[in-house]
């Protein structure tokens, strides 16, 4: 069949149109295409950049606990070796240190993920080629973020590994310095409550510790100083007994617990006491409703010298018990009411005379005597 000029000019057009269609249709396909694995490589990318910093952190947490560990360490093994800790518990901690100290000064620094603002949207990239090109840049940081991160987590294994075997060795030192402590707080008793205080102090800061980086030689070298404060103590206590006026220092004390209900006492004796010395009955008081409520009790000499001479030298015992009374919970309430409003001087007075030491030595000739609804408030704190 024979077609005319014009039928032939249409055919052309069409097929022209059909070629332009199908060139279109593919590079709308490629372009689709490579937005896909672009798409693909930009999750993996960001996948792999966040495991990165979780992995990089967990390495920065580990050598730092390491150097704290290690300095912590030393704090300890810098210092003679107590003899209550075993010779080969010593060492053996030492050499882990030490080795913890290699290990962590032998890590090197893991390159962190690369700057991301390059990266492009995929919605922005005009050409399939572009988008290729960055496709294959995303790849290789995917790569390099996957080493580094087995890099990185390989050093907080090591570290961590080392860290566990100086946890481990100080776990058989502290069980020597804490059944030390023990026997101290135990048989010690001679030593002042307070430096047991300190002692039960440093047990309980460390009782649920030993695993913890930051407890590694600090907590041992607290509890080992508050065992040297308790033995000085109880030394002293020793020494004390050759004096010839123990017998009746160790009387007083003795009343004086006797009426402080349960109000733990430790006592200072000096020739002065508040500028007091020849001539004078005088003590202080400094009490604290922590640990058990405990207070301190300075006397001077005089109140022994004077104990058995009338009661005025029982009477500011009495004075200066009183005074530890006022932490009691039971006496709170009565020392800081109205009826005192705190006033620490006339409550320890008041005290005193409910005791039954109506006399100058209970702080009257000082402060002056306390009305009777005082005394009488403060005789319901017995």
């Amino acid at each position: 069949m024979a077609l005319t000029r014009g039928r032939r000019a249409v055919v052309i057009l069409i097929t022209v149109i059909v070629a332009v269609v199908g060139l279109a249709g593919g590079a709308v396909a490629w372009h689709v295409a490579t937005a896909s694995l672009y798409s693909a490589a930009y999750n993996t990318e960001t996948s792999s950049a966040r495991r990165l910093v979780t992995a990089l952190d967990d390495r920065t947490s580990a050598v730092a606990q390491g150097k704290s560990t290690v300095v912590g360490a030393q704090t300890f093994l810098g210092r003679a070796r107590p003899a209550y800790v075993p010779v080969a518990a010593f060492t053996a901690l030492k050499q882990k240190s030490d080795a913890l100290h290699t290990t962590v000064a032998a890590v090197r620094p893991v390159k962190a993920p690369a700057d991301r603002s390059f990266v492009p949207n995929v919605a922005t990239v005009a050409l399939p080629w572009d988008t290729l090109i960055t496709t294959y840049q995303l790849v290789d940081r995917q790569k390099a973020n996957v080493a580094a991160v087995h890099a990185a987590t390989h050093d907080t294994a090591v570290v961590n590994a080392a860290l566990d075997d100086v946890l481990t060795a100080n776990t058989a030192v502290w069980g020597d310095i804490r059944a030390t402590a023990n026997t101290t707080l135990a048989g010690d008793t001679l030593a002042t409550y307070q430096s047991q205080i300190g002692l039960k102090h440093a047990l309980a800061a460390v009782a649920d510790s030993t695993t913890n980086p930051q407890f590694v030689g600090r907590g041992m070298l607290a509890t080992i100083t508050a065992i040297e404060t308790v033995r000085a103590s109880q030394a002293a206590g020793e020494a004390a007994k050759a004096d010839p006026a123990y017998p009746i220092h160790a009387e007083i004390e003795a009343y004086a617990r006797s009426i402080s209900h349960g109000v733990h006492l430790d006592f200072v004796w000096a020739h002065t006491v508040n500028g007091k010395g020849d001539g004078w009955l005088s003590g202080t008081t400094q009490a604290w409703s922590e640990d058990g409520g405990w207070a301190i009790i300075s006397l001077n000499f005089n109140v022994a010298d004077y104990w058995s001479d009338g009661q005025d030298a029982r009477a500011l015992v009495a004075h200066e018990v009183g005074h530890s009374q006022a932490i009691r919970v039971a006496c709170r309430p009565l020392y800081s009411g109205p009826v005192f409003d705190s006033n620490d001087e006339m409550w320890a007075t008041a005290w005193s005379i409910s005791m039954g030491f109506d006399v100058p030595g209970s702080g009257i000739e000082a402060y002056g005597r306390p009305t009777d609804q005082q005394i009488a408030t403060a005789a319901k704190c017995r």
